[in-house]
């Protein structure tokens, strides 16, 4: 609080905004809230909170988050929240009623990282049984959710982590789920080949089809194996025609439904009619086609990427050179 929102309890139940040379220390230090709390400057007196939410983030670095969040009631806190000092990670500060932030959310409006998505809606789910905010934050507390959880990257975009034998130092694969829920979906790169990875995708599809949706498609991205799976022991699993390109399509088993993705090939779920499942081109929304990072390799060039179902990364080196990946500056 004292470092986002340059807020801090004021020892009586309520809430002070901090000194400038407070926040300034303890933004540049974090020992610095130590130090500020045991001179007697911060306090913590007749302050109160609970945990509802306990998340750890999927493995998709070495590094992974322990993340713990907490609900504060404030009242009215007679208090202005600011923007901390240098560059900030926000754009404005607002309150919000947890089912209008996720509709917000759901319709492009804001971006939100995948765990303030998942505490969303397990706020909504519980106001929908408890009736109002303080019962819901009860109940979570009581019984916080932790575990296992849709990691989402976007409005209609899911992730699961499969555990492949990728380039280190990453260890894992990451496996989309295209779709709205109840709708038709489509499954991008599942890599499963050993009984981990194969648990993982078939609780996944469990899910899936627990929502009531259907498996349209399975896409692969291109035909390296720490990206097309087992299919034999896949189609165990589920069954779906393949996507993929000309190149990536000639190195599997070939099958009747299969289709070959080419550039600007329309890809439709649910009524929905997306140019380019990958990434699009930024003049035509098209599928682009690149030789980097191997032949038959799908990715977005410059893309938009609120018309894109999957944006395939930030940054990619190779032994050829670079791609570089970001969103247009005008979206």
């Amino acid at each position: 609080m004292v470092e986002e929102l340059g807020v801090a309890p004021d020892g009586a139940g309520g809430f002070c905004e901090v000194s400038a040379e407070v926040r300034e220390l303890v933004c540049g230090d974090k020992t610095g809230w130590l130090e500020s709390m045991e001179s007697g400057e911060l306090t913590a007196d007749g302050f109160h909170c609970e945990m509802i939410t306990e998340r750890i983030t999927p493995p998709q670095a070495p590094a992974r988050f322990h993340n713990l969040f907490y609900h504060v009631p404030t009242g009215d806190p007679g208090v202005t929240p600011s923007f901390p000092p240098g560059r900030s990670e926000f754009d404005e500060f607002r309150w919000w009623r947890p089912s209008d932030l996720i509709a917000s959310w759901e319709a492009n409006e804001l971006r939100l990282p995948p765990p303030i998505v998942t505490l969303t809606r397990d706020l909504v789910e519980a106001i929908e049984h408890e009736g109002d905010l303080q019962s819901a934050c009860d109940a979570l507390a009581a019984d916080p959710p932790s575990g296992p959880h849709r990691f989402e990257y976007g409005p209609g975009v899911e992730c699961i982590l499969i555990r492949t034998a990728t380039l280190p130092p990453a260890t894992h694969t990451n496996c989309f789920i295209l779709g709205e829920r109840g709708g038709e979906r489509v499954i991008v790169d599942p890599a499963s080949r050993d009984k981990e990875g194969l648990e993982e995708l078939a609780l996944k599809v469990q899910e899936i089809h627990d929502d009531g949706s259907s498996i349209t498609a399975t896409i692969f991205t291109h035909r390296h194996p720490d990206h097309v799976g087992d299919l034999a022991r896949i189609s165990e699993i589920y069954q779906a025609p393949i996507w993929a390109s000309q190149e990536t399509l000639a190195s599997i088993a070939p099958c009747e439904t299969d289709r070959v993705l080419s550039e600007g090939n329309p890809v439709r779920a649910r009524g929905t009619e997306r140019r380019c499942p990958l990434g699009c081109n930024r003049e035509s929304g098209a599928l682009s086609r690149t030789d980097l990072p191997g032949r038959g390799a799908r990715c977005g060039v410059r893309g938009q990427l609120f018309d894109c179902w999957y944006h395939p990364g930030a940054f990619w080196r190779g032994r050829h050179g670079c791609l570089h990946l970001r969103p247009r500056e005008d979206t």
